[in-house]
Protein backbone atom coordinates (compact mmCIF):
# COMPACT_ATOMS: atom_id res chain seq x y z
CA UNK A 1 0.00 0.00 0.00
CA UNK A 2 2.71 2.46 0.97
CA UNK A 3 4.74 1.69 -2.17
CA UNK A 4 1.71 2.35 -4.35
CA UNK A 5 0.93 5.58 -2.49
CA UNK A 6 4.49 6.85 -3.01
CA UNK A 7 4.43 6.00 -6.71
CA UNK A 8 1.04 7.68 -7.24
CA UNK A 9 2.26 10.76 -5.39
CA UNK A 10 5.34 10.93 -7.64
CA UNK A 11 3.39 10.24 -10.86
CA UNK A 12 -0.42 10.61 -10.72
CA UNK A 13 -0.70 9.15 -14.26
CA UNK A 14 0.26 5.78 -12.84
CA UNK A 15 -3.24 5.34 -11.39
CA UNK A 16 -4.69 4.64 -14.83
CA UNK A 17 -1.86 2.18 -15.52
CA UNK A 18 -2.59 0.32 -12.27
CA UNK A 19 -6.30 0.15 -13.11
CA UNK A 20 -5.38 -1.16 -16.58
CA UNK A 21 -3.16 -3.85 -15.04
CA UNK A 22 -5.93 -5.00 -12.70
CA UNK A 23 -8.52 -5.02 -15.50
CA UNK A 24 -6.29 -7.11 -17.75
CA UNK A 25 -5.30 -9.47 -14.94
CA UNK A 26 -8.93 -10.41 -14.26
CA UNK A 27 -8.10 -10.91 -10.60
CA UNK A 28 -10.53 -12.99 -8.57
CA UNK A 29 -8.84 -13.00 -5.17
CA UNK A 30 -6.97 -10.51 -3.04
CA UNK A 31 -3.82 -12.63 -3.51
CA UNK A 32 -4.03 -12.34 -7.30
CA UNK A 33 -4.74 -8.61 -7.02
CA UNK A 34 -1.73 -8.13 -4.75
CA UNK A 35 0.46 -10.10 -7.17
CA UNK A 36 -0.67 -7.99 -10.14
CA UNK A 37 -0.16 -4.74 -8.23
CA UNK A 38 3.26 -5.84 -7.00
CA UNK A 39 4.37 -6.62 -10.55
CA UNK A 40 3.10 -3.23 -11.73
CA UNK A 41 4.79 -1.37 -8.86
CA UNK A 42 8.08 -3.15 -9.51
CA UNK A 43 8.15 -1.98 -13.13
CA UNK A 44 10.25 1.02 -14.05
CA UNK A 45 8.34 4.28 -14.48
CA UNK A 46 8.45 4.08 -18.28
CA UNK A 47 7.41 0.42 -18.30
CA UNK A 48 4.61 1.02 -15.80
CA UNK A 49 2.66 3.24 -18.18
CA UNK A 50 2.55 0.41 -20.72
CA UNK A 51 2.29 -2.43 -18.20
CA UNK A 52 0.02 -5.36 -18.98
CA UNK A 53 -0.48 -8.76 -17.44
CA UNK A 54 -0.66 -11.59 -19.93
CA UNK A 55 -2.62 -14.79 -19.52
CA UNK A 56 0.66 -16.61 -18.82
CA UNK A 57 1.33 -14.28 -15.86
CA UNK A 58 -1.89 -15.35 -14.13
CA UNK A 59 -1.50 -17.99 -11.43
CA UNK A 60 -2.24 -21.51 -12.69
CA UNK A 61 -5.65 -22.82 -11.63
CA UNK A 62 -7.67 -25.98 -12.08
CA UNK A 63 -11.05 -27.32 -11.09
CA UNK A 64 -11.23 -30.50 -9.05
CA UNK A 65 -14.89 -31.30 -8.65
CA UNK A 66 -16.48 -28.19 -7.15
CA UNK A 67 -13.16 -26.88 -5.80
CA UNK A 68 -10.94 -24.46 -7.69
CA UNK A 69 -7.24 -24.84 -6.96
CA UNK A 70 -4.92 -21.93 -7.75
CA UNK A 71 -1.18 -22.21 -7.27
CA UNK A 72 1.17 -19.24 -7.13
CA UNK A 73 3.84 -18.92 -9.81
CA UNK A 74 6.49 -19.84 -7.25
CA UNK A 75 4.50 -22.90 -6.24
CA UNK A 76 4.83 -21.93 -2.59
CA UNK A 77 1.17 -21.05 -2.08
CA UNK A 78 -2.16 -22.54 -3.08
CA UNK A 79 -5.70 -21.21 -2.76
CA UNK A 80 -8.74 -23.46 -2.62
CA UNK A 81 -12.19 -22.03 -3.25
CA UNK A 82 -15.62 -22.97 -4.53
CA UNK A 83 -18.81 -24.75 -3.56
CA UNK A 84 -16.91 -27.90 -2.62
CA UNK A 85 -15.20 -26.18 0.30
CA UNK A 86 -16.83 -27.25 3.55
CA UNK A 87 -15.94 -27.81 7.18
CA UNK A 88 -15.80 -31.56 6.47
CA UNK A 89 -13.43 -31.09 3.52
CA UNK A 90 -11.24 -28.73 5.56
CA UNK A 91 -11.11 -31.22 8.47
CA UNK A 92 -10.15 -34.02 6.06
CA UNK A 93 -7.45 -31.83 4.49
CA UNK A 94 -6.02 -30.92 7.90
CA UNK A 95 -5.92 -34.59 8.91
CA UNK A 96 -4.21 -35.52 5.65
CA UNK A 97 -1.60 -32.76 6.11
CA UNK A 98 -0.94 -33.78 9.72
CA UNK A 99 -0.42 -37.37 8.56
CA UNK A 100 2.17 -36.25 6.02
CA UNK A 101 4.13 -34.01 8.38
Amino acid sequence: GLSIAKIVKEDPKVVSALVKVLDKAGVETWEAELSALTRAVNCTSSDRANSTVSESDAPPKEMIGDIQLKQSRSGAQITLSGRGMSETFLADLRNWLRGRY
